[in-house]
């Protein structure tokens, strides 16, 4: 085959020989590089969730030290309940962005690369999207539930320290405060909106309406 062949010419596929060769090369190269990343993503959210979990002993001291307080005192330092919910906010929106980056990522590698490397060689390959969607191997609700445990880290204590400031501080908290705790429950519905929405058990969705062609 002659090695100028263009590679926006669906016809001549699958290459063969050198062209083959380089092309997969190429491919495998980039999925690699590709794969590293998605596995810097994942380091990324465990360390996230590891920092959540730290701050969970820091939290109980705090709020046993605010409970322990004299009943005319307490209502004062039942503030510092508050700042809890915006640290663990955060937490859930960097959890969120290192979940949307590894779903972006295998969406090229499933509906991007994938096809281009199946065209070039000629067989339907990197499956593992498509296995994830159809294997009865696991409960898929169980899975998805499973998965969605996670973000208790980031829920749980936001919704505790919520709960237990309008416990302590009551109705009477001031114009401040109060805006305070509405801002950290609006962040709270927030982060339990991205436990829903972003899905990663859910695998990467394929995208039938790519045409080869315009991928080559």
């Amino acid at each position: 085959m002659n090695s100028s062949t263009s590679l926006g010419s669906a016809s001549k596929f699958p290459l063969q020989g050198d062209e083959l060769t380089a092309a997969t090369s190429a491919l495998v190269a980039e999925y690699a590089s590709l794969r590293e990343e998605i596995g810097r993503h994942q380091h990324h959210q465990k360390e996230i969730m590891q920092f959540g979990y730290a701050i969970l002993p820091v939290a109980a001291v705090i709020a046993v030290a605010i409970v322990g307080q004299s009943p005319d005192r307490l209502r004062a330092y039942a503030y510092g309940l508050l700042v809890f919910p915006l640290i663990y906010g955060v937490l859930a929106a960097l959890f969120t962005d290192r979940t949307f980056r590894l779903m972006w990522v295998g969406d090229y590698l499933h509906n991007h690369l994938r096809p281009r490397m199946s065209t070039i060689v000629g067989l339907n390959i990197w499956l593992w999207e498509d296995y994830r969607r159809r294997s009865r191997l696991f409960n898929r609700t169980a899975v998805t539930l499973l998965d969605r445990t996670r973000w208790l880290v980031f829920l749980g204590p936001s919704f505790g320290c919520i709960l237990a400031f309008v416990i302590i501080a009551g109705r009477d908290i001031g114009l401040w405060l109060a805006l305070w705790l509405v801002g950290d429950f609006f962040i709270l519905v927030l982060s339990i909106w991205a436990m829903f929405f972003v899905n990663e058990a859910g695998g990467v969705p394929d995208r039938s309406d790519l045409r080869l062609q315009d991928l080559i």
